[in-house]
């Protein structure tokens, strides 16, 4: 199964994006919608959206050069440019290619 998955850099925003999600769609955290920021992850082998910091995404891109479990890849909050939304970018880039 593939997953979706919508990467920002604030830890926070991650957060509160998934809580008003599994709100607006009525499903419990970490079943179909969950997410993985530093030191907690609240996902499932249900899991088929998922948010995470920048951070995380790069930390699963060592393990997953391709990113091969997912389908879809959204980064946010990628004009603030920090090191690891550039490194990401670069890193979709090769995979595209």
């Amino acid at each position: 199964m593939k997953w979706y998955e919508y990467s920002s850099n604030d830890t926070c925003c991650v957060q509160c994006i998934n809580f008003q999600i599994c709100l607006l769609q009525d499903v419990s955290l970490g079943d179909e919608v969950g997410y993985s920021i530093r030191f907690e992850d609240k996902t499932s082998a249900k899991t088929m959206l998922k948010y995470l910091t920048d951070g995380m995404l790069l930390r699963e891109a060592i393990h997953d050069p391709l990113l091969e479990k997912y389908s879809i890849v959204m980064l946010d909050e990628a004009h603030e440019r920090t090191l690891n939304t550039d490194i990401l970018f670069g890193l979709l880039k090769e995979i595209l290619h």
